[in-house]
């Protein structure tokens, strides 16, 4: 959540102004939900205050709140307007917005509030999302299927790699071009025989590994130009029992110098 204060100024030395923002995105609407409200307090307790009825407003860009409010300014921060506002963020997901704020008690020397910026809310993630991950068996031998949410109207690609200890090995690319926002997809995959033995000689059976999908964003359908940041999961690799490779090593004691000696080895302590 985006939020902070911007200080101001007014007709009266002795009273300052404030006016506290926040912002929620709604990633779903590329949207977010601005409040801002308008402080005022006198910039020193010395026994003095102003009072009395005036218009007070704060705007968020072009929309506006506020309104005519009795109010008495002392040495504590005071409410004098309020304002919200559903703004819409660009399609790159950032958004910046001017927050100003006016305001005068009518037959006193506040005659004008001074308080203007421009302020950055936060980007909204654009990023395919991967949902989930999953083989079509417990082992890695069927169909490897993935699920998707497009978050903004670009194209997306996704590569499948061999992850080894941090080691990427790919294994397949898959364009998945343009599709609706906010509309889960569903990706399967059914590895060929080429592939599987890509994975299989890369993994040593006493090393961790797993398969992993990445999908990135791009503002072309020539996937050149990057986006935003990518996504991606993952699941550890079961391979499956009957094509990991077996050996075994047969130690037999020879205990026979003639035996030793007729294949002509040599052995400290029984050779001569």
């Amino acid at each position: 959540m985006a939020g902070g204060t911007i200080y101001g100024t007014t007709s009266n030395q002795n009273i300052e102004a404030k006016v506290v923002w926040s912002a929620v995105a709604d990633i779903a609407s590329n949207t977010s939900l601005v409040e801002a409200r308008l402080y005022y307090k006198r910039t020193k307790d010395d026994g003095y205050y102003t009072y009395g009825g005036g218009y007070f407003y704060v705007d968020i860009g072009d929309s506006t709140g506020g309104g005519y409010k009795d109010i008495s300014i002392k040495s504590e921060w005071v409410e004098a307007a309020s304002a919200t506002s559903t703004v819409t963020h660009g399609t790159d997901g950032k958004k910046s917005i001017t927050i100003k704020a006016r305001g005068k008690i009518n037959g006193t020397t506040l005659e004008a509030t001074y308080l203007s910026a421009t302020v950055t809310l936060d980007t909204i993630p654009k990023s395919t999302l991967v949902d989930s991950l999953s083989c079509s068996t417990a082992d890695l031998t069927g169909t490897l299927t993935y699920k998707y949410t497009p978050r903004s109207s670009w194209y997306a690609k996704a590569n499948i790699s061999l992850n080894v200890n941090g080691d990427y090995i790919r294994i397949r690319s898959i364009s998945h071009g343009k599709k609706t926002i906010n509309a889960q997809q569903t990706q399967s995959i059914v590895f060929s025989s080429a592939e599987l033995s890509t994975i299989y000689n890369n993994l040593p059976t006493a090393t961790k590994g797993a398969i992993r999908v990445t999908i990135r964003t791009y503002y072309d359908a020539d996937y050149s130009e990057e986006a935003t940041d990518p996504t991606y999961k993952e699941i550890s690799l079961n391979i499956p029992a009957a094509i990991k490779p077996t050996a075994s090593l047969a130690v037999t004691l020879i205990n026979n110098n003639a035996w030793i000696k007729g294949k002509g080895i040599y052995v400290a302590g029984y050779s001569g």
